[in-house]
């Protein structure tokens, strides 16, 4: 079928624009968060005079900065350009009165396509495409390090006052789940509590 598309083609004289297009965007997702940056690359390879280029489409760009550099060569009449592209989170929420406000609005789905500037029919590599998700990876967890009580099984009350679902008569009883949270650690009210917070 390839054969007979190319076949066709090359009796109208429609002939792709450039050599060869790549680029290292897979459709795997890659997480970035906080402090964290990833980076993409695209080359398109081109006969000298077409003045082509790899164009970046990024959808919800608000959530990433950014950061370009291309790199141009050519040899023989034949041209190259590469274009990375740097994605990265970095945002200060240290001054913001609605810091979980704002937090949320930083996260999503950022979608990112490279494509030629110019392409045809017979080109047999268009265009390609990545997601990267903004915000917190789900394999990360926030872990308190400080020498934790003896384990046994605790139990607290929520008095009614401060439930939600007021269906409930009374206060309700809370059973810790150890194997889930871990130890729960041993502090007095009238201690100041100072977590170290591992990421």
């Amino acid at each position: 079928m390839k054969l007979e598309v190319l076949s066709a083609a090359s009796k109208l004289n429609v002939i792709c624009p450039y050599i060869s297009f790549e680029s290292n965007l897979d459709l795997t997702i890659h997480y970035v968060d906080m402090g964290d940056k990833v980076t993409f690359w695209g080359q398109i390879v081109f006969l000298e005079n077409k003045g082509l280029l790899v164009d970046v489409k990024i959808y919800r760009p608000e959530l990433l900065k950014t950061k370009d550099v291309i790199n141009y060569e050519i040899a023989r009449g034949i041209c190259t350009k590469n274009k990375t592209v740097i994605f990265y989170h970095e945002r200060d929420y240290s001054e913001l009165p609605d810091y979980r406000t704002q937090v949320a609005l930083s996260q999503g789905i950022v979608t990112l396509q490279f494509q030629p500037s110019e392409s045809g029919k017979t080109c047999l590599t268009k265009s390609k495409l990545s997601h990267i998700r903004v915000g917190c990876p789900p394999w990360k967890s926030i872990i308190v390090s400080k020498k934790p009580s003896v384990c046994e099984n605790f139990t607290f009350t929520i008095p009614r006052k401060y439930l939600r679902d007021k269906r409930h008569k009374g206060n309700k009883e809370v059973i810790f789940d150890i194997d889930k949270y871990g130890c729960p650690l041993q502090s007095h009210y009238t201690q100041d509590f100072h977590p170290q917070v591992e990421m």
